[in-house]
């Protein structure tokens, strides 16, 4: 039996949890402890052991030093939090939420996590913490919100993502509007797609009023909402629209709507990052469908690659693809070779022309017969614009050992992100 595929949208308010179903090819959306499908990010101590979520939330209000909220932003900070008098780490308060939140699925066949930012240290914390909650590392990936609109998108009707895709995202306080659109990129056959942040604004003053308050006169927050909308849309031609968020929770946008669904269709919910985590994790499990490729700032412009005598035949091993975030690029394979001619290395800039060919030198590696020769090719990334490639001789099983040659050679990649906005 298949394991479970999940998404986990995580921020400092709270998670939400889906579930792919393959009888359904769509994601579930679970509502366990949970207001909306949204579990209230708070852990506390009852009776000696860690309650969570709405529990939690109810705990505070007779004891609130037994309960912990925020503690997602104290996780990524290294910072450690207090309750009922002891102190834990935000790791280990993370870790601890996330085993109450996946207690029910016992066997995690993989685990995406979306997350409002992604940086390299918060992606080590992450995954820190889903590994003590039992996860294996293997398993777990994490992506930003715009990532995860991206993997939604990737599996909606394409007629929704022919040309612009918006997405209007709204707290209440701040109004945010990115837009996703593919790049045409000349010689390249893959499909790459970026989310570029088109627009935002301060709403807290827009009297977008929540369930609890009575409605006031909401025509100036509609009004200037469309005028928002308008400057967004001008000069594109957009698919579709999507409107995420607890700011849109409450029909205060009626002519605003209008001009969302004017010549496209619109969609409104509250759990577009965890599905679109969910169908992310389900592409990296069952590779039923070539997903384009996604860019944004910490992802890498260039293929690199290697060309060798394998098996008889010359061929191109791809090292590191276009797209993989730099402090994720890492990459050891092995190979069988033919004979000890000196290592090809191309490094293909994904715009422009020009790609070039870097010789490692294997003078030194000892010839053997019969397809003998197993090699180690790893690549570790010292920082975004500089690889460290090393080949060693793995030796083979128990006919020879290996003879200890190893060479390195340093390589610094060029081009700027930026230059895919001048695409069109």
């Amino acid at each position: 039996m298949a394991g479970s595929i999940l998404g986990v949208e995580l921020n400092n308010e709270y998670s939400q949890v889906s579930r792919y179903v393959l009888v359904d090819h769509e994601p579930e959306t679970l509502d366990k402890e949970s207001e909306n499908s949204q579990i209230p990010l708070a852990i506390g101590i009852q009776d000696g052991r860690f309650v969570y979520g709405v529990t939690a939330k109810q705990l505070a209000k007779v004891s609130p030093e037994a309960v912990a909220f925020s503690f997602y932003e104290s996780a990524l900070k290294q910072e450690s939090v207090e309750l009922s008098g002891i102190t834990y780490t935000g790791v280990h308060l993370l870790s601890e939420y996330l085993k109450l939140i996946l207690e029910d699925f016992e066997d995690i066949e993989f685990l995406t996590f979306s997350v409002p930012y992604a940086s390299e240290d918060g992606v080590k914390v992450i995954k820190k913490a889903a590994e003590a909650a039992g996860v294996l590392k293997e398993r777990i990936r994490i992506q930003d919100y715009r990532e995860s609109f991206c993997h939604y998108m990737f599996y909606q009707p394409k007629a929704l993502w022919k040309y612009e895709s918006a997405l209007f995202s709204c707290d209440g306080k701040s109004m945010e509007a990115h837009m996703l659109r593919g790049l045409d990129i000349k010689g390249k056959k893959d499909t790459f797609v970026i989310v570029e942040e088109v627009s935002k604004a301060t709403v807290s003053d827009w009297d977008i009023y929540t369930p609890t308050e009575a409605p006031p006169d909401n025509t100036s927050a509609d009004e200037r909402f469309k005028t928002f909308i308008q400057g967004v849309f001008e000069k594109k031609i957009v698919s579709s629209v999507y409107l995420t968020g607890a700011g849109f929770e409450n029909e205060w946008f009626p002519e605003s709507l209008k001009v969302l669904c004017n010549g496209r269709r619109a969609f409104l919910g509250n759990n577009l990052y965890s599905r679109g985590a969910c169908y992310a994790a389900h592409s990296m499990v069952r590779k039923v469908m070539e997903t384009p490729v996604y860019l944004d700032e910490q992802r890498l412009i260039h293929k690199i690659s290697m060309n060798m005598a394998v098996e008889g035949s010359q061929s191109e091993v791809l090292l590191v693809p276009f797209g993989v975030r730099w402090y994720e690029a890492d990459n050891r394979i092995e190979a069988i070779l033919e004979e000890t001619a000196d290592a090809e290395i191309k490094i293909e800039p994904l715009i422009g022309d020009g790609a070039k060919t870097e010789v490692i030198s294997l003078e030194g590696l000892p010839g053997r017969k019969d397809y003998s020769l197993r090699l180690q090719i790893e690549v570790v990334f010292l920082n975004e614009e500089c690889v460290q490639l090393t080949i060693r001789d793995l030796g083979f099983g128990d006919f020879f050992e290996s003879s200890g040659f190893e060479v390195s050679k340093y390589f610094f990649l060029g081009g700027l992100y930026g230059e895919l906005y001048s695409l069109s």
